[in-house]
């Protein structure tokens, strides 16, 4: 018997909506804006306001992510850039779509585009 989906979820999700730009390193679709749902060590789920990106996500598909993490007194503003595989798409009533990854690898930057603590380590999609 199949489980539903999500009673195969891997590692305890976390409710966080954080704004976030998936693009395609296949130059499939131009950068899109989305808002994540929830999150967790090995995946992501996020929704798009826009229902026309609906066409833009197929399971298997690899997308980046790129989500800004919350700003701290400490560092400076970083985002979390994840190479991510597209697993399921939903389209509810209203005009949304959600997607959820699971997440391939990743790495925190600094938001101007460096890296933050390991300047010497290759980029994810190199």
């Amino acid at each position: 018997m199949d489980l539903p989906s999500e009673d195969r979820r891997d590692g305890k999700r976390f409710k966080l909506r954080l704004a976030c730009v998936v693009s395609s390193p296949s130059r499939h679709f131009e950068r899109i804006n989305g808002t994540t749902s929830d999150i967790s060590r090995t995946g992501v789920r996020v929704v798009f306001s826009d229902k026309t990106v609906l066409s833009s996500f197929h399971p298997g598909d690899i997308v980046s992510i790129e989500i800004d993490l919350p700003q701290s007194p400490y560092f400076s503003p970083r985002s979390l850039e994840c190479l991510s595989r597209v697993v399921r798409v939903e389209a509810d009533e209203a005009d949304s779509v959600a997607v959820a990854f699971v997440i391939v690898r990743n790495r925190v930057r600094e938001r101007d585009e460096s890296q933050a603590g390991a300047e010497n380590e290759p980029g994810l999609l190199q």
